[in-house]
């Protein structure tokens, strides 16, 4: 399944579909609300962030809404069919599915029940361990 943004694009590909956020996840990346809608793995976001550094993106982070334990099985299922085996990684407040990409890159699911909340998220593994995984 192809993903619906390419890391190592450059922002020009973007730049009318974006809106600057106020907070940068990392210090010296910019980081920009993508506008449009999309579908990605049968799933309408509720928002979509890209990370770039130098006008190169480096990081996108899909944002769904999950309210129960079923939608996280299905979405597990229909990642682990797309993108192959995971390896499962646990905090105190979230769990991570982590696949690998055909390049050095990787794709993670990452579940916070308390908020409700599911992050696609995928991109260089350093830097979304630096987000996600403090």
């Amino acid at each position: 399944m192809k993903l619906p943004f390419k890391i190592g694009e450059d922002y020009e590909n973007w730049e009318f579909d974006l809106e600057v956020c106020i907070n940068d996840r990392i210090k010296g990346f910019d980081s920009y609300i993508y506008l449009k809608n999309f579908k990605f793995l049968e799933i309408i976001p509720l928002q979509t962030e890209l990370l770039f550094s130098l006008d190169i993106l480096e990081v996108v982070i899909i944002t769904i809404n999950t309210k129960d334990h079923r939608e996280i099985g299905k979405l597990v299922d229909l990642m682990t069919k797309t993108y192959g085996d995971y390896i499962e990684y646990e905090q105190e407040y979230s769990s991570a599915c982590v696949y690998k990409l055909k390049d050095s890159n990787q794709i993670w699911l990452i579940y916070y029940p308390l908020e409700d909340k599911t992050y696609i998220t995928y991109g260089s593994p350093k830097l979304i361990i630096q987000i996600f995984w403090k």
